[in-house]
């Protein structure tokens, strides 16, 4: 995990905050939210150096001793594995109320004075510049996923100039927090990462979370969860056994069955560790179009007895070929996995992320991404398709 990180990390840091966060928390109520506050950094912010160990400013580092109060405060600097000695060599500490006749050097503090006074210090490494400014006045590149057609209106430009569907009402919320201009374009899943490592694309979404990418893709929290089936072959093919339908998600352990996986998907994690399937062992096809034809058609070479895709997509490629394929595991209960989908996001912008997570977690609390899937969830795909 540590070095898929994209900021630097101590254990003993991460010990020493959670021993002492608690302790802080039942004191105060606030919540990493309020300590962030306290710290000039945000909560999102703070909660990563409770679940990585991620090692903020060293200014950070002495408003977080401050607040924990600790005996010896010099010990975050060595947790955090810091060098420099404590500045201090007096015990200094925040208090609302100074004590007459104490020894130590007491500090009356106003939070929103300092928090003020240390935003200068600490804002050029916590916040180095905000995403508008990071862009230096050019748009910012968002990629439309056609994999998810059906949360679209179409992919085509509507008559105004612009696309219609769920993600693009997301984008736009996403320009008016993030205060800047999104130039959008329906892009081939298997052209993203390649624009990702370019520099000519920032986000790329809806997509299906997976982290076996072996491009350097951050993924933001999700936007939704979504099913995994299968589409299973009706047509039999003299180069295929003849075998049955499987009836459990634990018959795709039968090294028999042929399996179609759209290569870097959550799919192809799935049969690589959920049905322990090498690479070898699969059919791994570029795009989706490329997964149904070995399923659906006789006379392809390398043919499919199945394929796994989102729930959504087996359903409709049921309808849409009855006479050739079946969708299996659609049903609530037994789905072959409840999936997160999110935004893909260029690895070497981890201040993106923390923007974008931060609308999305706003959206979320508020009931507007919610209610914005359901405007746009294909009908008789609640079931499968869930919000936040």
């Amino acid at each position: 995990m540590k070095k898929d990180l994209q900021f630097k990390t101590s254990t003993n840091l991460k010990s020493l905050f959670n021993e002492n966060f608690e302790k802080w928390d039942q004191n105060n109520n606030g919540g990493y939210e309020e300590l962030g506050r306290r710290c000039g950094l945000t909560g999102s912010y703070i909660s990563q150096i409770g679940r990585f160990g991620r090692i903020p400013s060293r200014s950070a580092l002495i408003l977080l001793a401050f607040n924990f109060e600790l005996r010896d405060p010099s010990s975050i600097f060595k947790a955090a594995d810091l060098i420099d000695s404590w500045p201090y060599k007096k015990y200094v500490h925040l208090s609302s109320q100074p004590k007459e006749g104490d020894s130590f050097v007491s500090l009356k503090v106003d939070m929103e004075g300092l928090l003020n006074a240390v935003q200068t210090a600490i804002g050029n490494e916590i916040r180095p510049k905000t995403v508008k400014e990071n862009l230096k006045g050019r748009p910012l590149r968002v990629g439309y996923n056609p994999f998810k057609s059906w949360l679209f209106k179409s992919l085509d430009r509507d008559i105004d100039g612009t696309f219609k569907g769920f993600f693009p009402e997301v984008c736009k919320m996403f320009e008016m927090s993030l205060q800047t201009k999104i130039e959008d374009s329906v892009i081939d899943y298997g052209d993203y990462s390649k624009l990702f490592q370019s520099g000519s694309l920032d986000l790329y979404g809806p997509i299906v979370v997976a982290p076996n990418l072996p491009t350097g893709v951050i993924f933001t929290n999700p936007l939704y969860r979504i099913g995994m089936s299968l589409v299973y072959r009706l047509r039999a093919n003299k180069s295929l056994d003849e075998l049955p339908q499987p009836k459990t998600p634990k018959d795709l352990l039968n090294s028999k069955y042929k399996i179609a996986v759209v290569k870097n998907s959550r799919a192809h994690l799935l049969c690589n560790t959920r049905y322990k399937r090498a690479d070898k062992d699969l059919i791994i096809c570029a795009t989706l179009e490329e997964a149904l034809d070995r399923t659906v058609l006789k006379g392809i070479s390398n043919p499919a007895h199945c394929f796994m895709v989102t729930s959504v997509d087996a359903k409709f490629f049921e309808q849409e070929y009855k006479r050739d394929v079946k969708a299996l595991f659609v049903e609530k209960g037994n789905l072959l996995d409840l999936s997160e989908a999110g935004i893909a996001v260029r690895s070497d912008w981890p201040e993106l992320v923390q923007a974008i997570n931060e609308s999305i977690s706003f959206l979320t609390t508020t009931g507007t991404l919610l209610h914005t899937l359901e405007d746009w969830r294909p009908k008789g795909m609640e079931d499968v398709l869930e919000g936040i």
